[in-house]
């Protein structure tokens, strides 16, 4: 079993928890979801990540490190990720993998037009038949 690991500022190292359980049943997790990024609840949205965790054009980043940016500007991304959302995913192809995946896109989720890059935000049942929250990518950015 690979274990990520944690840089930390000291020089000491710090195992990234496995993950617990989400649910396999995709309508309970994205309900879940939703209301953990309404209310902005990062236990419940740590649990949620896939531990290869994608954002911005990075793999592996740590949670505390997604949140920070969501924090950035008065919480403006926190913002476009629940907009993204809003309409709900739709399934989505991932390359390289059979596993089911879905994908919300929001086109223009920057205030100045025309916006020159897109959010999309991607979900994925894990080897363990468990919903996980993938990546927050920008497209174009």
């Amino acid at each position: 079993m690979l274990t990520l690991v944690e840089t930390l500022p000291m020089g000491s190292i710090k195992e990234r928890p496995e993950a617990g359980p989400t649910s396999k049943d995709w309508p309970t997790f994205f309900s879940s979801f939703r209301a953990a990024v309404k209310n902005r609840d990062r236990e419940a949205l740590k649990i949620m990540m896939s531990r290869n965790f994608e954002f911005r054009n990075d793999f592996g980043v740590p949670p505390d490190k997604v949140f920070a940016d969501l924090d950035y500007g008065n919480g403006e991304n926190w913002d476009i990720l629940e907009k993204t959302i809003a309409k709900g995913p739709k399934p989505y192809k991932l390359p390289n993998t059979s596993r089911p995946a879905r994908v919300a896109k929001n086109l223009s989720p920057c205030a100045e037009k025309p916006c020159r890059y897109q959010a999309w935000v991607i979900f994925e049942l894990d080897k363990s038949n468990q919903w996980r929250w993938k990546s927050m990518i920008f497209p174009g950015d």
